[in-house]
């Protein structure tokens, strides 16, 4: 997937109760109708409207909880709670401008219920929504100036995305720049910046970006290490798992180390502990590409078949980052004149793109057989496959069988292909699977068909390149790369607003039906709504903290905090 297309949709979706930390409070029905029949009995006080408000916001009542906040304000101008609550429900109706109206008047007032700097956020977020990006990139600016230290990055991203979709990539490389000083482990903010940079015609310091992007794997931490796999191997696996915790507790920042952990829990079958290990080993370093085809095998081992297919699909976007900034490297290379490094920076890329297309012909086996049978158990075999890094192909003693059932996906991509000519990810995949069986000519046909019918999707791009470069066109190869690194400002500016949309789901319907009734009308390209859910998803997986549910926003509470 292409890295800036994750920059563009790095913090979304979101929405201002999370921004501005509203908490929805949906009171149990007696007490709720208590306050109903108190109103309604003329005690219209500020506190009864405002928790009302909150009550039916719990609810997912947008309408009652309008307008009982908005009683709270008018009958308490300087009600800041009530306000921002106000603010948030009006997001979700897609009253972005009052929204901004009422976090101004919050800006206005002394008070202690949000930063300064979140509701300049806040505020930001809704001027981006309605579409005036640059009075927004002004309002993130003034949170950046009222907190320097803005740790959560939020203001970071938002104008990175802004300055990318609108093209102006000199400020938009600032914003990568400012967001690694902080968090110096972002392998696609890196990747992107690389980009940008050669782009711009920096091409020394993109080979340096790219270079660190590619060093971001956690190294093993060999320290005792040997002791641990020493026990495991005499079976002593008890005296293992107890070492390793240990060292775990003494060395908590080391994912390697709980991952190596975590397999040892799943080899003995406790669930519990090597999920726990695996996600704790996310959270430290959540594009981790061992320990989330780890964790899926584990989910497989444990008949989590869906569970299994999300870690597979991460490791898939991880091993994809990967590769593209291998081929941003190898392009930069080319460019400085360095063509044996290139060459190089090539045939790593290959390697690597040869992960992507396993783990997807597993992906394909684990949907077919779950929906045939629902087994977990038979829908995944380690030993016939092998996704770990540096793997080009599937081998081993199964190896014919393993051709035959290629096959029959290539097949089935092609079937689905005839009933839906216009669907581009699948045709991608078809292609990936094609050379995987070595039968690139056929995989460069329907590279270079995704890539006319969608001339914005990165990852058609790549796989065209490598597969020209697999087959000995060199110069085809590295044009193709060059054109994936690219940024196309329709396109960008197309996703962005697209991220935009889907932060509310009033306003994402409505899109939808708009594009809906666009598309039957364009018999170019009739499938373009599904070109635009492929970005979507590429925006999903981008391993932030994006909006909650309402379940986990909302904060019950008793009768007798009433």
């Amino acid at each position: 997937m292409s890295v800036h297309l994750q920059m563009l949709g790095r913090q979304l979706p979101c929405n201002l109760l999370d921004l501005l930390q509203v908490k929805p409070l949906p009171l149990p029905s007696p007490v709720h109708d208590e306050l109903v029949g108190r109103i309604e009995a003329g005690q219209n006080y500020p506190d009864l409207h405002y928790k009302l408000g909150l009550s039916h916001l719990g609810r997912q009542e947008l309408g009652l909880a309008r307008r009982h906040l908005q009683q709270a304000v008018d009958s308490k101008p300087q009600y800041a709670s009530a306000r921002m609550a106000l603010a948030a429900v009006c997001d979700l109706l897609a009253l972005h401008s009052e929204a901004v109206d009422q976090i101004d008047a919050l800006i206005g007032m002394e008070q202690d219920a949000a930063p300064r700097a979140a509701l300049a956020c806040a505020a930001g977020f809704c001027l981006e929504r309605i579409g005036a990006h640059g009075s927004a990139a002004f309002r993130y600016e003034q949170a950046l100036a009222e907190d320097p230290d803005n740790q959560d990055l939020f203001a970071h991203y938002r104008l990175a995305a802004i300055f990318l979709a609108h093209n102006e990539l000199e400020r938009a490389a600032e914003h990568h720049e400012a967001i690694l000083e902080i968090e110096p482990q972002e392998q696609a903010v890196r990747t992107s910046l690389a980009h940008l940079l050669q782009i711009l015609g920096r091409h020394k310091e993109a080979v340096w970006e790219y270079e660190k992007a590619l060093c971001m794997e956690p190294d093993s931490w060999e320290l005792q290490l040997e002791l641990a796999e020493q026990l495991q191997r005499m079976g002593n696996t008890d005296a293992a798992v107890a070492h390793l915790g240990r060292l775990v507790k003494k060395h908590p920042e080391f994912p390697d180390l709980r991952l190596r952990l975590a397999n040892l829990h799943s080899e003995r079958g406790e669930d519990k502990s090597a999920t726990d290990q695996y996600e704790q080993a996310l959270g430290v370093h959540p594009n981790y590409l061992d320990c989330h085809i780890a964790l899926a095998r584990h989910q497989l081992r444990m008949g989590r078949v869906e569970r299994a297919l999300i870690h597979f699909q991460r490791a898939m976007g991880v091993n994809d980052q990967n590769v593209e900034a291998y081929a941003g490297l190898a392009v930069a290379m080319h460019r400085m004149g360095k063509v044996k490094e290139a060459q190089e920076m090539l045939a790593a890329a290959r390697k690597i793109a040869g992960n992507s297309d396993v783990l997807l012909s597993q992906l394909g086996r684990l949907e077919l057989e779950a929906e045939a049978a629902g087994d977990a158990d038979a829908a995944f075999d380690p030993k016939q496959q092998s996704a770990e890094p540096g793997a080009d192909s599937p081998a081993g003693a199964e190896k014919n069988g393993q051709k035959q059932w290629l096959n029959g996906q290539v097949k089935r991509y092609r079937a689905i292909l005839e009933e839906h000519p216009a669907w581009t990810d699948v045709r991608v995949r078809c292609g990936m699977l094609l050379k995987l069986l070595g039968r690139c000519e056929e995989a460069i046909e329907c590279f270079e068909q995704a890539v006319r019918e969608n001339p914005a999707y990165v990852e058609a791009w790549v796989q065209l390149g490598l597969t020209k470069h697999q087959s000995g066109d060199d110069a085809g190869a590295l044009a193709s790369l060059e054109t994936a690194i690219q940024i196309k400002p329709q396109y960008a500016d197309l996703h962005y607003r697209l991220g935009l949309i889907y932060c509310g789901q009033m306003e994402f319907d409505l899109a939808m039906e708009r594009l809906e009734e666009a598309a039957s009308l364009n018999k170019q390209n009739p499938d373009f709504q599904r070109q635009l859910w492929v970005a979507l998803e590429s925006m999903q997986m981008t391993g932030h903290k994006g909006a909650s549910a309402m379940g986990d926003r909302v904060e019950p509470i008793t009768n007798e905090a009433v």
